[in-house]
């Protein structure tokens, strides 16, 4: 199975609006309007700014844009702060959100009916986080395309620990990270292990837009040098021997100096354009290495010359390639481990990248995020 393509929009669940029907010139001329009846400023208790309301008979009044938060009953939910960020705020940036309030507004909090008035300084699309007691209620989406007065509804959602295990499509491992969720302040770092906790968090939160800035390295890397067995069988009719490769391990400068200084293939064995480095000679000599873990980088070292035997033109410079396993990365369509280029396959290899569109799949340890780091050509079949 590939990995869908990211989602068009950041968010798929948004503030449910309660449209204003504007009373008229005269209800215009105060500013507000009411909801369940048509009674005077007076007998609803409109006030110069925020919702006001009159138990008795069911009525809200408001001036300018508000809020109402209430629990999964419908139930109102006071002492509510709400947080707008711009959509495309990002926690790792190590910079904190511009305050998206007019100036000198006071940060929204909800009374006991769940009411509060935002004053926000301009129209615009915003992310809203609730929060009571220090603990997040809800993630939402505000469009507010003007001036008009208008009520948002907030539910609260249920909450779960949101954490789990990042895994990269190339299998390899992260060195450092860290899982945010854009346009909130929510971030966490990924431990050597792959680990990471956001924290408490309503449960649908996996639906916004989660991303990882990350680096990764192999989880190993091996060197592939082959024998020329055809030195001095220059008969016609002589079989030739089939090569012999020696496989060895780098670690250290030698693991380092092997990934930086090899290159992509320059294509397949009629010299086709095909990313993969899948060429018969290619192959047989990555696959004399043993245990072949998912995520391992092998470079693969030429001939000093020419075969004098069969005039096969050998390769002049070393190409790495990396080990795809279906088990590590959930691509259900590789029946087999794949080899593609390393320098051509995997995003910014060797340097540090931000990815988004991270795929939440439920796991023994929590909620995985599944990171395509793989491009999808180099995938398919």
């Amino acid at each position: 199975m590939r990995f869908p393509p990211a989602p068009s929009r950041a968010f798929s669940f948004r503030a449910r609006l309660l449209r204003v029907t504007l009373c008229a010139a005269a209800a215009a001329a105060l500013g507000g309007c009411v909801f369940g009846g048509t009674g005077t400023d007076t007998d609803n208790g409109i006030a110069d700014s925020g919702p006001s309301y009159n138990q008795e008979k069911n009525q809200v009044s408001f001036i300018g844009l508000s809020a109402r938060v209430v629990d999964g009953d419908g139930a109102p939910l006071g002492d509510v702060l709400l947080e707008l960020y711009p959509p495309g705020f990002r926690p790792d940036s190590g910079l904190g959100p511009v305050s998206q309030l007019a100036p000198g507004a006071k940060q929204p909090k909800t009374d006991a009916e769940g009411f509060t008035r935002i004053d926000l300084a301009r129209a615009g699309k915003f992310v809203v986080e609730g929060k009571r007691a220090g603990r997040t209620l809800f993630f939402d989406t505000l469009a507010v395309p003007d001036s008009r007065a208008a009520l948002y509804t907030f539910r609260a959602r249920p909450a779960g620990t949101f954490a789990g295990k990042v895994r990269l499509a190339s299998g390899m491992r992260i060195d450092s990270g860290t899982v945010f969720i854009r346009g909130t302040d929510r971030w966490a770092k990924v431990d050597p292990a792959g680990h990471y906790d956001l924290g408490l968090l309503p449960v649908d939160a996996g639906r916004m837009a989660i991303g990882l800035r990350y680096a990764a390295s192999p989880t190993g890397v091996r060197e592939v040098t082959q024998t020329d067995t055809s030195e001095g069988l220059v008969s016609v009719g002589v079989p030739v021997p089939p090569p012999v490769y020696a496989c060895t391990d780098l670690e250290g400068a030698s693991a380092k100096a092997a990934l930086s200084g090899s290159r992509a293939p320059v294509g397949g064995a009629e010299g086709g354009g095909d990313t993969e480095s899948n060429t018969p000679k290619v192959d047989a000599a990555v696959h004399s290495c043993d245990s072949l873990a998912s995520g391992t980088v092998v470079k693969v070292n030429p001939l000093e010359s020419d075969s004098p035997v069969t005039g096969e033109k050998r390769d002049s410079l070393a190409i790495a390639v990396i080990v795809i396993n279906e088990t590590t990365t959930g691509y259900a369509s590789l029946s087999a481990p794949r080899i593609v280029s390393y320098a051509e396959c995997v995003a910014a290899a060797g340097g540090e990248q931000t990815l988004f569109g991270a795929q939440v799949r439920a796991s023994a340890q929590g909620n995985d995020l599944l990171i395509g780091d793989i491009a999808d050509k180099c995938l398919s079949p």
